[in-house]
């Protein structure tokens, strides 16, 4: 077995459920789906797992994310302010999306 033929479902669910069936699955396939599970709690670099629907804060981070004249550096606000529409709503989309990224918890913590 390589690495590209990964067992079927029946073939996983049976090795996990089934000790009898468990005790004969060849140490190939173990090794196989020992790299599939190894692959999935680890993200790619520059990559992160987050929670399919956001948490509360992430959230309330994205809202408060958006430049604000009062409150953003004033550098960052004049930039912001001379941008088009289209370009001010790509930057908002942008901070919140990193401040959202900032706040999601890791895979595995609750």
């Amino acid at each position: 077995m390589t690495d590209k033929q990964y067992p079927s479902n029946l073939y996983l669910e049976s090795a996990a459920t089934n000790v009898d069936f468990a005790k004969q699955v060849p140490v190939e396939a173990v090794i196989v789906m020992a790299k599939e599970l190894l692959s999935l709690r680890n993200a790619p670099d520059g990559w992160k797992l987050v929670p399919v629907e956001p948490t509360e804060e992430m959230v309330i981070s994205g809202f408060e994310s958006q430049p604000d004249e009062c409150l953003s550096d004033p550098v960052v606000w004049e930039k912001y302010s001379q941008m088009s529409g289209c370009q001010q709503a790509s930057y908002e989309a942008q901070l919140c999306w990193a401040a959202m990224l900032a706040v999601a918890p890791c895979y595995g913590t609750k």
